[in-house]
């Protein structure tokens, strides 16, 4: 074959290449297993918990610089819940945009850019004086960040054949997990220190929690400078018409796993059929008269129509759901728990239902009173028990993450799923049910071990789609509908904690189960992977 020959480049072989009989064609997914699994996958994996760990960082950073940062920015409390969304907004509103790009210009071509300007965005984030700008870099890097964080998916997945898929993800998920620990840890490290001096030129004071900017987006920094050596995800390159491309990138990665000694077979690649019918329809895109809005209307629609129509609406919802909850209470997590523990510290006998606590009045503890408090009363360091519950909660996350690795090829998706879901829906309800200050404590951190069910609904997205809409698919109902799911959450949970609390955690509860029972309509969500694959 004429195109081996030409990949072979320089080899003794060559010579003999163009005389061989042409080999048949094998699926990607074929091709992929003749590579092995060996050292550039975990390099891979590697990297993509690098990246889903820099996500965290960058997004949760200000829940921490908030409390400790309102004196210094004279912030208000409507101020400091734009600060806090601006992020969110940033991802839904890039979230479309990042999905068509991804699945058209390339996986990494969208990824690496935009972690460097998220890290940008973050420098430039701590050596702000006004909240407008600072209010604007975090709507930016919220944008940026809406780049990566879901086109990751695909690419690790797109390195990996159906048997391999799951486990990836859910090993990137694991790395990103154990990393999370170190968040709350981060913080409390950083934060907490005593130093501070001023910066002449921009009329600043630096202090410790400017810094812990620059600190939760350096994985995000380092991860883009790790990409500049790894290639274009071979599924997409192989979208694009690109064989020959595709098969030196299969190349390069048998060589890694397997050695400069062990030789890479001649075959020939077979294209999916979606990724055919897509390119000759993006071709005739250009001779529109509006080609970018006819590109984009092109690549959403197949999302919302026959065979996808209903993948697409379970997928959205199902996302919604779930960070409905998660990035819902995230804000309200580490104030129910320090006034939790100031009243099961005050009298040992003393029993209270958990709402009668969250909203007492007067409570004996200054973090409490410094956020009730606007402007009167400032503190430059985090509470001591907010990084204590912060890293329970990061702990149970991990193990989590663990689990559903070790399991999901084992038991399946669905039933791991499902039982995420539902037991942490039963924690949410079991906290109204209950007077016991510790028991309530645990379901309310296991109410939040709904976030681990994310890696799994992820996976799936990437098993049901084609690789020309994989990208989109993601963004589009993680992105999107996922962090929407957040930014009402919060809302909602904001206006209803205090005047009808119980009701909040009943419907949290209530919703995560109804989620848990639709996940049983994903489709291919019940296959396993067999023992002899």
């Amino acid at each position: 074959m004429c195109q081996i020959a030409y990949l072979e480049n320089g080899c003794e072989k060559v010579q003999t290449m163009p005389n061989d009989p042409p080999s048949k064609k094998i699926s990607m997914d074929e091709a992929i297993s003749k590579t092995n699994f060996g050292c550039f996958n975990y390099i891979v994996i590697v990297l993509s918990g690098m990246i889903l760990f820099s996500v965290l960082m960058e997004t949760s950073a200000i829940a921490f610089i908030l409390p400790v940062s309102q004196c210094d920015l004279n912030l208000t409390t409507s101020e400091k819940g734009i600060l806090a969304a601006a992020s969110l907004f940033g991802t839904i509103c890039s979230s479309h945009l990042w999905g068509f790009l991804s699945d058209t210009k390339g996986r990494r071509a969208i990824i690496q850019p935009t972690l460097f300007l998220a890290f940008f965005c973050s420098i430039c984030s701590s050596l702000v004086q006004n909240f407008y700008i600072l209010s604007t870099l975090r709507f930016l890097n919220g944008f940026f960040v809406s780049g990566f964080s879901a086109t990751i998916y695909a690419y690790l997945g797109e390195f990996h054949n159906n048997i391999q898929r799951n486990r990836a993800i859910l090993a990137a998920s694991v790395i990103f997990g154990i990393s999370c620990i170190s968040i709350p840890l981060a913080a409390g490290s950083v934060i907490n220190q005593d130093w501070q001096f001023y910066v002449p030129l921009l009329d600043i004071t630096y202090k410790p929690w400017r810094l812990y900017f620059v600190v939760c987006s350096s994985p995000g920094f380092i991860a883009a400078l790790i990409l500049i050596f790894l290639p274009e995800s071979p599924k997409f390159v192989l979208g694009q018409g690109k064989s020959t491309g595709a098969y030196q990138i299969l190349r390069k990665m048998h060589r890694l796993n397997n050695g400069r000694k062990v030789e890479f077979e001649v075959f020939e690649i077979d294209e999916e059929k979606e990724s055919i019918e897509n390119r000759k329809q993006m071709m005739d895109n250009k001779q529109s008269r509006y080609p970018l809005l006819k590109s984009i209307w092109t690549q959403t629609t197949p999302l919302f129509k026959p065979p996808y129509l209903r993948s697409t609406l379970l997928m959205c919802a199902i996302q919604f759901g779930i960070y409905w909850t998660n990035s819902g209470f995230f804000m309200f997590f580490a104030e129910i728990l320090n006034k939790m523990a100031v009243n099961s510290g005050s009298s040992i006998d003393h029993k209270m239902m958990m709402c009668d606590i969250i909203n007492m009045k007067s409570v004996n503890n200054t973090a409490i009173e410094i956020r009730s408090t606007q402007n009167q009363v400032c503190f430059s360091k985090l509470d001591l028990s907010t990084v204590e519950q912060g890293i329970i909660l990061e702990i149970i996350f991990a193990f989590g993450q663990v689990m559903v690795g070790l399991l999901i090829n084992r038991v399946g998706k669905f039933p791991l799923l499902f039982f995420i879901l539902v037991v942490s829906g039963l924690g949410g309800i079991g906290c109204m049910l209950t007077d016991i200050s510790y028991l309530q404590r645990y379901l309310f951190i296991v109410h939040f071990t709904c976030g681990v069910a994310g890696s799994i609904i992820n996976a799936a997205i990437v098993e049901i789609y084609p690789t020309s809409l994989r990208a989109m698919a993601i963004c589009i109902s993680l992105m999107m509908f996922g962090r929407l799911g957040g930014v009402v959450g919060t809302n909602v949970i904001a206006s209803l904690l205090e005047r009808n609390c119980e009701s909040v955690f009943y419907l949290s509860g209530v919703n995560l189960i109804v989620i848990g029972v639709l996940a049983f309509f994903i489709p291919n969500i019940h296959q396993r992977v067999s023992k002899s694959s």
